[in-house]
């Protein structure tokens, strides 16, 4: 079977052109962006061929024209041993499997960290894939003809909007967008799209969760504007040509996820805790997320009628140019080690932490997954265990079975600083 699929592949790269094989983080922003970059890839460098690669989010690339997608059987960022194995596999018939990661290293108290570059995604991952000259900052999805077809529930002034998000850095709220709603259902359009499980909003009509990401893609192409957060759907508007209105979190730097066509709204909180010079490494909020709490709605309205007086497509492209000695070729090996926590590292993907404990007024916990895991790290020899984002949540880490950085929210333990980076 292995070998099989080792001659499938040898097959594709050879009708091609190709040696290498890409692929990168696995939301639906990093494809997004990832196929950006792909498309500056072939333009820069003239290739005629299909680039080779691999992602979470199949369904992304399907009907684009740069790539062939290598189907593997398995996300190849999911399991760190068999893409080891399958990395050297590869190696021996020719081929090389390449991640790219668009975090860079960010020195912070002396140590060295996985941070957050002050650039866009796509020029980063432009930098790794060693392109030169100018680069299009514009995420990529081709959508068919029928399926443009799809996705105007009304006529005119349709605003496709979320309700907010599970990650509090980037969380708006609920109770802000309902008022947005409230404001402006009398003049505009409503449909509310994201997940099932995201609350519904009053006034706009209920299309959570029923809809594939191409179908959604299609709601955002006919949409005459995006309400909503940094995250996929605000890259997902922008591949589609769909000016936003986006309340802008400053826990990652401005640059990454930036697109000027938008209409970017901060708040006028001053707080430089996430950022390290020109990048940043993540660190748990001590300030109540206000950077997003004190975003006024009364400036997102204002930005969303301003929006729908003309509204037109975002046809406008930003470009950055990068010379040659910017760009890098980091070892595939070395980088998927270190983006995948080794050095005796474990990433447990703990189901518990689906079980949510509300203890105080509008503050969930993962009691039980706090409990679970003291249980587990007991069993192991491992000195360093690293959790990072399951399911939304925060970074903990044990050291020698001393708990160094904890939940903010268990106020009988000392509280160190919050790094979310990682180690290097």
């Amino acid at each position: 079977m292995k070998s099989e699929l080792y001659q499938r592949v040898l097959y594709i790269a050879k009708k091609n052109g190709q040696k290498k094989i890409y692929f990168t983080s696995g939301g639906i922003g990093d494809g997004l962006a990832f196929s950006g970059a792909i498309e500056n890839f072939k333009r820069n460098n003239n290739i005629l061929g299909k680039i080779l690669i691999n992602h979470k989010q199949k369904e992304l690339f399907y009907n684009n024209p740069n790539v062939e997608f290598i189907d593997f059987g398995f996300y190849v960022k999911t399991y760190l041993e068999k893409t080891k194995n399958l990395i050297l596999d590869l190696k021996n018939i020719g081929l090389d499997l390449i991640f790219l990661d668009y975090k860079t290293i960010v020195k912070l108290y002396d140590e060295k960290y996985f941070g957050y570059p002050n650039s866009h995604i796509i020029t980063e991952l432009a930098k790794k894939m060693v392109i030169s000259g100018e680069i299009e900052l514009k995420p990529k999805i081709y959508l068919t003809d029928e399926e443009k077809s799809f996705g105007k529930f009304f006529e005119t002034k349709q605003i496709a909007i979320i309700s907010g998000s599970e990650d509090e850095t980037k969380n708006y709220g609920y109770k802000n967008f309902q008022e947005i709603v409230d404001s402006l259902k009398s003049r505009f359009n409503f449909v509310q799209i994201g997940k099932r499980t995201d609350k519904k909003l009053d006034g706009a009509m209920d299309l959570r969760g029923k809809y594939s990401i191409r179908e959604v893609a299609s709601i955002l192409y006919n949409s005459d504007l995006f309400v909503g957060e940094i995250g996929g759907l605000m890259h997902l508007a922008r591949a589609v040509d769909t000016r936003a209105v986006i309340a802008y979190s400053t826990h990652e730097p401005k640059n990454l996820a930036y697109y000027s066509c938008n209409k970017n709204i901060f708040s006028d909180y001053e707080c430089k805790e996430c950022f390290v010079g020109e990048n940043s490494v993540e660190v748990y909020c001590k300030h109540n997320f206000n950077c997003m709490k004190e975003i006024k709605t009364n400036k997102m309205i204002s930005a969303i009628e301003d929006f729908m007086k003309d509204n037109k497509k975002a046809d406008e492209i930003e470009t950055v140019y990068l010379k040659k000695e910017n760009s890098k070729v980091l070892d595939p090996v070395e980088i998927l080690e270190k983006n995948f926590y080794q050095k005796k590292i474990i990433f447990l993907g703990l189901t518990i932490f689906k079980i949510k404990v509300k203890v105080f007024i509008e503050k969930k916990y993962y009691l039980f997954g706090f409990i679970n895991i003291m249980k587990i790290i007991k069993k192991l020899n491992h000195k360093k265990i690293y959790i990072f984002n399951i399911l939304f949540f925060d970074l903990i880490i044990f050291e020698e079975y001393k708990i160094l950085y904890l939940f903010k929210f268990i106020p009988l333990l000392k509280i160190q600083k919050f790094r979310r980076g990682y180690n290097v």
